[in-house]
């Protein structure tokens, strides 16, 4: 029996259910949105938590996986609930009853099976940080992403520098007078000051933002406009791409039950929902750190990470996918390095990420298995090393992962067979070559043409590397003196071998691209940076007795606060230069960045504008995109490669196999269409390769034959008729 007489926060979750169905029916579209959001994102994960009766976590580890579960929970369910309806020939399983009726049965299911076992909603009270003392604070980090939000959609430079300067201020503050920021308030600023930059660069454009995430778009709107998620079509290489795509349920399901549900703008969830998820994958970064090292080096640590472009807010932002699996991969480290979970809810909760990864991202689910494998292998040869994965643990972790990529309605088995051969053949190019695509000469950006914004962004660039090297040679081999655990130091020591391999082997790195090998690295070495540059500063030994001009400002810093200063101002100064302040200031080349972005627009530049145009997707473009939406009628489409990645696919909603490349040899077929974007009529270039174009005019032979059927004055489409 279920004693409930002194149970006070017995109905709360009940309650939430209730609230939820009502938001529902009312459809009051704002308050919709929100509170489904908010019971979505946190109540499954919550509950299923609390059941499990895992206590002393603390009220942000809670948050973290209960998020975490929550998401997994929206996955599973929303995948059993449409396997089964199609099995009854229910075929609009992803509509708002169906999946509104499931989740909330199932977090209710669980609930009451919770309160049978003592079911408790009690956690760390928050009162210590919501208090007048610190209101200032707490509402400038909140405001935050306000600015940042203001700042992309003015695309104001002033705005942009006063939201950079703004975080620079806070990261110093946190080091020169602790008493301004409270350690207790990091994972605050760490989350606002994540989530604030990828909202200044993902609202830059009211589109899609990414090559990868217009296909990921392109799979999510297939599924829910058709009602339910399955096979898109026939296993042919040009729907490999696809396929992949359309098999990771966290850019099929998941998206499509919060859409569902929330009755939202399907563009704009996708740049609400995974800037949310990847804000608090730093948050479960630091609380990592912090566990190996002190406080202030894990905030640190953490910064470094969210102000690498390339590890977090640049090619990421469109990578949503991996945004979600990355999520999943550190709640699983946070887990197996906690020391208060026991063993047996540990793994069990380890198993639920690992499907979280495995229906997520097939990449970081091959990461996954090869570290907790190699994990097993030194367990065993070590046995006081580690008792939290069993042979059992990785075998259903394992298992799930395969069977997931041989029966999901994808390739990604394929797929993978595909990139491991091709790059067994790549392993004799060794060596570093700048040609090569993805390598680390491309992520380091080196111009062909230096400036004084080159030398500075070389030079902050080349500090941070050269102090994750010699931090991770620290961790590795002076384990005494760093004294981070056996455990992490494991971890870094295959995040180093496989960064240096992807580094001795840029041709197999370039088979899975360089910068996401790195970004994966970096989840794990991060406060390398950190350590490398404090055991540098020590080895410089610089004579802080005489360094009078800072004297004054350090008085209040303890023992070894003076190398930390230091260590932030070349944080600041690195992330002035990943923003792309350092080429505004300093006349260097202009990047798809906040700050360049009216640069970019009106560049002369070719390859800067072809970057501008590749990575945003015009008005017009977006306009002609929803014609080709519903006038194609799954008619062949020719377009440049520009067009062929963004707004033919995400906005005219064309299959990938009915797209063709635009150029000069190009000899379409009758009745095809000839789609061109606004590069390709205002600027009058058509690109055919990366660096590669064409003149507009160079298409007028087939373009004679062919009947504007429509324009809006900077976009046009085209119908070949054949010859007249």
């Amino acid at each position: 029996m279920i004693d409930l007489s002194l149970r006070k926060d017995v109905l709360i979750i009940p309650a939430l259910t209730l609230l939820l169905w009502l938001v529902v029916l009312l459809d009051i579209s704002l308050v919709r949105g929100i509170i489904v959001f908010a019971y979505l994102i946190f109540v499954p994960g919550f509950v299923v938590l609390k059941t499990l009766q895992i206590k002393d976590l603390g009220t942000i580890i809670t948050l973290l996986l209960s998020v975490g579960l929550s998401l997994v929970v929206s996955m599973l369910v929303g995948l059993v609930v449409n396997e089964l309806s199609l099995l009854l020939n229910f075929s609009a399983p992803l509509t708002t009853f169906p999946m509104m009726a499931a989740i909330t049965c199932f977090t209710l299911a669980v609930y009451f099976i919770g309160l049978r076992r003592g079911f408790s909603l009690e956690t760390t009270s928050l009162n210590h940080i919501f208090n007048l003392s610190n209101l200032p604070l707490f509402f400038v980090l909140t405001t935050l992403p306000i600015l940042g939000l203001i700042g992309a959609l003015s695309k104001s430079v002033p705005i942009i520098l006063f939201f950079y300067l703004t975080i620079i201020i806070l990261c110093a503050l946190c080091v020169i007078n602790q008493k301004i920021i409270p350690n207790k308030y990091y994972p605050l600023l760490i989350f606002s000051v994540s989530l604030s930059i990828l909202l200044i660069n993902l609202f830059l454009s009211g589109y899609v933002l990414g090559d990868d995430a217009q296909l990921e778009y392109y799979v999510f709107r297939f599924n829910l406009d058709r009602g339910y998620w399955g096979v898109i079509g026939d296993l042919t290489p040009a729907l490999r791409t696809t396929l992949d795509y359309n098999a990771m349920l966290s850019v099929t399901l998941l998206p499509s039950i919060y859409s569902v549900l929330m009755n939202i703008k399907t563009e704009l969830l996708f740049k609400i929902l995974y800037p949310l998820l990847f804000s608090l994958v730093p948050v479960t970064l630091y609380w990592i750190y912090k566990n190996e090292t002190s406080k202030l080096i894990a905030l640190l640590s953490t910064f470094f990470f969210i102000f690498t472009i390339n590890a977090f807010f640049g090619e990421l932002i469109g990578l949503n996918r991996q945004i979600v699996a990355e999520l999943f991969l550190m709640l699983s480290i946070l887990l197996w390095l906690n020391k208060t979970v026991p063993v047996g809810k540990k793994r069990l909760l380890l198993i639920i990420f690992g499907a979280g990864i495995a229906v997520s991202h097939y990449t970081i689910a091959i990461v996954y298995i090869m570290l907790i494998s190699i994990i097993v292998i030194f367990s065993n040869i070590r046995p006081k090393f580690d008792d939290t994965f069993s042979a059992s643990t990785v075998l259903s972790i394992a298992g799930f992962s395969f069977l997931w990529a041989a029966f999901s309605p994808g390739s990604t088995l394929t797929s993978f067979i595909d990139i491991t051969g091709n790059a067994l053949n790549n392993l004799t190019h060794f060596g570093n070559s700048i040609s090569a695509p993805g390598n680390a000469g491309v992520m380091y950006g080196i111009p062909e043409v230096f400036s004084v914004a080159s030398w500075i962004n070389l030079a902050t660039s080349g500090l941070v590397t050269l102090s994750l090297v010699v931090g991770a040679l620290a961790l590795i081999l002076l384990p005494r003196r760093t004294e981070f655990s056996n455990k992490y130091r494991l971890i870094v020591l295959l995040a180093s071998l496989l960064f240096a391999f992807s580094l001795l082997f840029p041709t197999v790195a370039a088979t899975l691209n360089f910068t996401r090998f790195y970004a994966i690295c970096l989840l794990v070495l991060a406060p390398c940076i950190t350590i490398g540059a404090l055991v540098l500063l020590n080895i410089v030994r610089f004579p802080l007795n005489k360094l009078r001009g800072i004297k004054s400002c350090l008085f209040t810093i303890k023992h070894g606060k003076a190398a930390i200063l230091l260590i932030t101002i070349l944080l600041c100064a690195y992330f002035l230069s990943q923003s792309g302040v350092a080429n505004y200031v300093g006349g260097g080349t202009a990047h798809p960045q906040p700050i360049g972005y009216a640069q970019m627009q009106t560049s002369d530049v070719q390859m800067v504008t072809l970057q501008f145009y590749g990575n945003y997707i015009q008005v017009p473009d977006a306009y002609s995109g929803d014609w080709l939406a519903k006038y194609s009628a799954n008619s062949v489409v020719y377009g440049d490669l520009v067009s062929s990645f963004n707004s033919i696919i995400s906005r005219g909603f064309v299959s990938k196999n009915l797209i063709f490349p635009l150029a000069n040899i190009t000899s379409p077929e009758q009745g095809s269409l000839i789609y061109l974007n606004s590069l390709n009529v205002e600027k009058g270039i058509i690109t055919v390769q990366s660096s590669t174009v064409i003149n507009t005019t160079d298409l007028s032979p087939f373009l004679h034959d062919s009947d504007l059927i429509y324009t809006n004055g900077h976009s046009e489409v085209w119908r070949l008729n054949g010859p007249k």
